[in-house]
């Protein structure tokens, strides 16, 4: 953080950049709640940038739509199941789906990090359900994680996404 805001000065362009450190949820509710507009979200931690996609429930989509790139790694799926295992985590992250008419849902290889575990950048607009969606509560967060998250038992059913 202190490294972008020297930059930015040594770029001579700290009027046109606004630094913040803060936690990803929050700063989604901040940009909402202060209806700040912008055309670009990039979400690029692939580990856990997907869990934070929650954060735009509620999103007033009227006023801002931006596209979402978001990275993620997809592990142990086949290569015909990978795009729909990350769209599914997507969606699930959300709390509704994702359309490649109308979201412009779409995917592509960053990398392959290991056998069988791709990263993905997937991109789309936010959906218009989100603002039928009640707000995360910040309250039940800490440092990003679901108060309780380390409890959860993972559905042995599913394929484990990271």
């Amino acid at each position: 953080f202190e490294y972008l805001k020297k930059n930015a000065k040594i770029n001579k362009c700290e009027k046109h950049v606004e630094p913040y450190n803060m936690d990803g949820r929050a700063f989604i509710h901040k940009l909402g709640s202060e209806k700040t507009k912008f055309d670009h979200a990039i979400m690029n931690l692939p580990a856990i940038a997907v869990e934070f996609l929650d954060a735009f429930r509620g999103w007033d989509v009227e006023y801002c739509r931006p596209t979402v790139h978001v990275h993620c790694f997809v592990k142990n799926a086949e290569d015909d199941e990978v795009v729909e295992f990350a769209k599914e985590r997507c969606e699930n992250a959300l709390g509704c789906k994702l359309s490649v008419e109308e979201d412009g849902f779409e995917t592509h290889l960053v990398r392959d990090v290991a056998p069988k575990k791709p990263m993905l950048c997937v991109s789309f607009k936010l959906p218009h359900e989100l603002a039928k969606l009640e707000k995360v509560d910040l309250s039940n967060y800490k440092f990003g994680i679901r108060k309780g998250a380390e409890n959860d038992e993972p559905d042995v059913k599913r394929r484990k996404l990271i």
